[in-house]
């Protein structure tokens, strides 16, 4: 199976994500999963890989919103993108972290 073979857990996400590009231009994606190394993104706006960008999300159950940067790892037709985190303040990485485990052992559980 695809998702044993990934290095880190990839949590199915579905929340609006805030995107701005280095040009400084907004709009608003739907995420499809998050790791504690990237997002998956579906957007209306097409991206170019090795676009670096700024998002920002509140991961369900949480009430702070996470701003993160990244880099778009790839990129397809459809919209769909993949964003590798870049320089994630240990902060943030603690509390993903945290959110990931949570989520990992309520499905594993299931």
């Amino acid at each position: 199976m695809l998702a044993e073979r990934r290095r880190y857990f990839r949590c199915p996400i579905e929340v609006p994500v805030f995107v701005t590009t280095g040009s400084g231009s907004e709009f608003q994606a739907t995420s499809i999963n998050v790791s504690v190394t990237g997002i998956a993104l579906d957007s209306q706006v097409r991206m170019q890989a090795a676009e670096l960008l700024k998002l920002r999300f509140r991961l369900p159950g949480d009430e702070a919103m996470m701003t993160v940067a990244g880099k778009i790892c790839w990129a397809k037709v459809t919209g769909r993108v993949g964003i590798q985190f870049h320089s994630l303040k240990s902060d943030l990485a603690a509390r993903l972290q945290h959110w990931l485990s949570e989520r990992f052992h309520t499905l594993s559980h299931a």
